[in-house]
């Protein structure tokens, strides 16, 4: 599906599919925003990337903090300062943001999937 494009109207929040794809990834880390939008939106595309997003978020967010926490406990506190795997949730966001607003289907492996499914609902 990559290199997909979208059409220009949505039908469920009023925006560009694009832009509201683009919000969900930017606002990604609100959680609240990718839930409102894959609930309201009505194109595909923009439902996609709010489940993908809200997803993504959430997992990464956790697979980090158990990391982090994992690190920082086993070297007894001197593993905190690799604090740039902070940061993977926050570049994944960016990324799928770019491609989102460029309008191509980015699938993260797994959890593209899933969002796919929830989309198609």
């Amino acid at each position: 599906m990559a290199n997909e494009t979208t059409s220009t109207a949505s039908n469920g929040s009023g925006l560009d599919p694009k832009v509201s794809s683009l919000l969900s990834w930017i606002l990604g880390g609100t959680i609240i925003v990718p839930l409102i939008l894959a609930v309201i939106e009505k194109d595909k595309f923009a439902k996609f990337n709010a489940w993908e997003s809200l997803i993504w978020t959430i997992a990464s967010t956790v697979v980090v903090f158990v990391i982090y926490t994992i690190i920082s406990f086993v070297t007894f506190g001197i593993g905190g300062l690799c604090f740039p795997i902070l940061f993977v949730p926050f570049l994944g966001n960016i990324y799928g943001a770019v491609k989102a607003y460029n309008g191509e289907m980015w699938k993260i492996p797994t959890i593209g999937d899933f969002a796919e499914q929830l989309a198609s609902k």
